[in-house]
C-alpha cells in the first residue's frame, strides 16, 4: 500500500483476463473512497470516486499525482514491449523474423526494426 499522508493506494489482485492494476484508495480511517482504474478510450488511470465522498486541493492533487505517475509508468512499459513505431494500437503476432529469433510483429507488417528483415510467413 502506498500514498500520501492522508491516502492510502491499495493495489488489488488483478483479475486473470485483465491487464492493467486497479488500486482502491482509501483514507487514514479505512474508509474507500474511490478507486483509480485504467479508462481505455481516453488510454489513461482515472480516479472513479465513491458517492458521498469530500476532497480537500491537498487529497485532489495526490491523487492526480498517483493518477499521472502509474499513467507515465504504464505507457513507458507498453512503449518498451512495442517492436513496431506504427499507430495500429500494436496487437502482438507470432510471426518472427529468423535472425532476432522470436520477435513479434505489428499487424501492420512492416520489417523488423532491429534486422530489417521482413516478416516470416505462418
Amino acid at each position: 500500500m502506498s500514498g500520501g499522508t492522508h491516502l492510502f493506494f491499495d493495489l488489488q489482485p488483478k483479475p486473470e483476463k485483465r491487464r492493467t492494476d486497479i488500486w482502491t484508495v482509501v483514507d487514514q480511517a479505512g474508509y474507500r473512497l474511490g478507486a483509480v482504474s485504467w479508462w481505455a478510450p481516453w488510454r489513461r488511470y482515472t480516479f472513479r470516486p465513491d458517492s458521498n465522498t469530500v476532497y480537500d486541493p491537498s487529497c485532489l492533487m495526490t491523487i492526480a499525482s498517483f493518477v499521472a505517475e502509474k499513467t507515465e509508468e504504464r505507457k513507458k512499459a507498453r512503449k518498451e514491449e512495442r517492436v513496431c513505431d506504427c499507430k495500429d494500437g500494436w496487437v502482438p503476432t507470432k510471426k518472427p523474423c529468423s535472425s532476432c529469433d522470436g520477435t513479434d510483429y505489428c499487424p501492420c507488417r512492416r520489417p523488423c526494426p532491429r534486422c530489417r528483415e521482413d516478416p516470416v510467413e505462418a
